[in-house]
């Protein structure tokens, strides 16, 4: 029964939760992108321009980056499950 529940855990958080961290990773980095150009910058990024704009650079389009890998590894787990019960 432990297993059971494990298992369904561990796709649940391939699935479901990936996406969604990833999805917002995305997002905030493309909203940061998009808000420098503006002159603007989102509060709870603010700590990344304490080592100057070449780094605040790499840290958004790190979270782009590994944003975009979550989303599509959990989508390959979705397709892995729905694989695995036809």
């Amino acid at each position: 029964m432990v297993i059971l529940d494990f298992l369904y855990l561990e796709k649940f958080f391939k699935t479901h939760i990936m996406r969604k961290l990833g999805s917002l990773m995305f997002f905030l980095g493309i909203f940061a992108i998009i808000l420098n150009f503006v002159g603007r910058v989102p509060r709870l990024l603010m700590w990344i321009y304490t080592w100057g704009e070449t780094v605040a650079w790499v840290i958004k389009i790190a979270f782009i980056v590994v944003g975009a890998v979550l989303y599509f590894m959990g989508s390959s787990g979705e397709s892995e499950e729905a694989s695995s019960e036809g």
